[in-house]
């Protein structure tokens, strides 16, 4: 062991983090969060998962996000062969909710990504709004940027499709984009007899890790458990165990540089307060 003005650094830990920081460059700008969240972990198991997920997540920067859109704009316009005049995004928010939305954010993003013959009224802000604006005979695409446990879109679709039929537009084809969406759920989507497309599928991080074997994710899980047992219970009437896993057990490792993460990821990585209501640095930020 080396002793530096007082901080007793062990040899085996430090290669580890030094190993993880120079192989994943998005980590070098959060040092002091990943140490943090590594000191966080009682047992070394503990420790080599965190680093096992850390090395497999998702994070997208600007540029990837922006070849994201121009593959959502492909598809749309050349494999789904949809046109201008005949197509709407609609973000899926509820008009009636005061707060900000991240479909509504990205989908500010995605217009630029077509040509000059889309413009703003083929982007719709809520959902609300789109079910009147939409055309009988048109092609409604709702839209979200994540999709993690699938409850909010598969909800929103189901009310878009029979509002089409209470108010007589019985003809409008209804398709769902998204940037991201965790694998398991796109297929659920897809066997509902759902046309989707999203450019990145997300594997769970621990029970769909093809490293892993059965032993291996089901002790796995139980230490991520553990870890969420020293987190604090409740933060602003929020309850961790409506998020252990991620939303909907979604084991969910993706993050998008400079938005808020979803609540689908492992909460180990995001919420705020250790028990006893003691703040964590914490690798993301999230406001509920």
């Amino acid at each position: 062991m080396d002793t530096i003005q007082g901080y007793t650094i062990e040899e085996i830990p430090f290669l580890k983090m030094l190993s993880l920081m120079l192989d994943i460059p998005w980590l070098q700008l959060k040092s002091k969060e990943v140490v943090e969240l590594y000191n966080f972990c009682d047992t070394t198991a503990q420790q080599d998962l965190i680093v096992s997920l850390l090395r497999r997540f998702i994070h997208i920067n600007s540029s990837k996000l922006e070849q994201m859109g121009l593959d959502i704009s492909s598809h749309v316009v050349n494999n789904w062969k949809l046109t201008f005049d005949k197509t709407l995004f609609i973000a899926i928010a509820d008009e009636k909710k005061d707060e900000l939305d991240g479909s509504q954010a990205y989908l500010n993003s995605l217009k630029n990504k077509f040509d000059d013959n889309w413009t703003r009224d083929n982007f719709v802000k809520s959902i609300g709004i789109g079910y009147h604006n939409i055309q009988d005979r048109q092609t409604a695409i709702l839209f979200d940027d994540f999709i993690g446990s699938g409850e909010t879109i598969k909800r929103q679709y189901l009310w878009f499709k029979n509002k089409m039929a209470d108010i007589g537009k019985p003809n409008v084809e209804i398709k769902i984009v998204s940037y991201a969406i965790m694998e398991s759920v796109y297929y659920n989507l897809i066997s509902d007899g759902i046309v989707i497309y999203s450019p990145l599928k997300i594997k769970k991080g621990i029970s769909e890790y093809e490293g892993y074997n059965d032993v291996q994710k089901t002790e796995s899980l139980k230490l991520m458990l553990d870890l969420e047992d020293k987190l604090e219970d409740t933060i602003k009437n929020i309850k961790l165990k409506n998020y252990s896993l991620g939303y909907g057990l979604s084991e969910s490792i993706y993050a998008v540089e400079g938005y808020n993460i979803s609540d689908n990821v492992f909460p180990v990585f995001w919420w705020p307060e250790e028990k006893k209501k003691s703040k964590r640095r914490t690798l993301f930020r999230r406001l509920n």
